[in-house]
């Protein structure tokens, strides 16, 4: 119906190959995009246990600051993790390996991060408002660097601004 009235031109035979003055999607759900997910991993490290594939992907984040400068270190600190063998791990165990200043894996802006991602979330209230825990989640993703790993693409920039709209 659109293509008959904003192109009238389509419904001509032999039209094939038009560009439409409009697009029509549904789009992804915002969590199924990178830096969304990202977001909801970070989330997950308040939980008593984190899976190793969760802080894996966390680690190899692009969207998390420090990673450009320590991309080499936070993969090998993954690979180090995952030779433990463990499923789930504390984010206490994460900071031991981080801190490990002689290791190649060593992590020491991603502990800055993790330190004080620790000190807001224990400042958390156990109850609050909607709007006061949005503010909060905000706060915590804003401590440890959350979008800050590299350069936001367009598309990054404008899932960013749903995500902050939902």
């Amino acid at each position: 119906a659109l293509d008959e009235v904003l192109i009238p031109q389509a419904q001509q035979p032999g039209c094939h190959a038009l560009t439409r003055p409009y697009n029509l999607s549904m789009g992804l759900p915002l969590r199924d995009y990178p830096v969304v997910g990202s977001a909801l991993k970070l989330f997950g490290l308040l939980a008593q246990r984190s899976s190793l594939d969760d802080l894996g992907q966390l680690l190899r984040s692009p969207f998390l600051a420090g990673w450009d400068e320590e991309q080499t270190p936070r993969a090998l600190l993954d690979a180090r993790l995952r030779e433990n063998g463990e499923l789930n791990l504390t984010l206490r165990t994460l900071r031991y390996h981080a801190s490990q200043v002689d290791e190649p894996y060593a992590c020491p802006r991603l502990l800055e991060q993790l330190d004080r991602w620790q000190q807001l979330a224990r400042s958390c209230p156990a109850q609050d408002s909607p709007a006061q825990w949005s503010e909060r989640f905000a706060g915590l993703l804003q401590a440890i660097g959350w979008a800050a790993g590299r350069g936001l693409s367009s598309e990054e920039y404008q899932t960013i601004e749903a995500w902050q709209g939902v």
